[in-house]
């Protein structure tokens, strides 16, 4: 007897998925921004649900600062070290999470290859891997 094996999506065709998707859609806060470009990936990947637990908390820049100090975090940092484990930025592979800090805004990022892959209000963004304020393994 011989069973078909069954093949799952890479890392990299998860990636290229999510990040797609995050650029095609328009940006909003709280539904399609870099938290939930971030949130979408872990749940792509480990098979959770943490976009939809998430859904609908805000739906403005400062709506989404009030929910994350709600939750005892002022950084996304903090935030997403609940959920992840930190790691050096040099150790992450593709479709690992980033914290990048960029004139005093955190944003959230997908190891990509070559850079930390992201949506912002003005468009999607990629910063050089050293940026890492803080790595995470997905």
């Amino acid at each position: 007897m011989t069973h078909a094996a069954l093949t799952l999506p890479s890392r990299a065709a998860i990636t290229t998925r999510i990040l797609t998707e995050a650029r095609r859609a328009p940006y909003a806060f709280g539904v399609n921004d870099c938290f939930f470009m971030g949130l979408r990936q872990i749940d792509a990947i480990q098979g959770t649900a943490h976009a939809e637990e998430h859904k609908s908390v805000y739906s403005t820049l400062s709506g989404a600062q009030r929910a994350l100090r709600r939750r005892g975090h002022k950084s996304l940092v903090t935030y997403y070290a609940t959920l992840l484990r930190p790691i050096g930025w040099g150790s992450a592979r593709i479709g690992d999470l980033a914290i990048v800090e960029i004139d005093g805004a955190e944003h959230v990022g997908i190891h990509g290859g070559l850079g930390w892959h992201s949506i912002t209000e003005s468009g999607p963004r990629r910063w050089d891997l050293q940026l890492a304020k803080q790595a995470f393994g997905v």
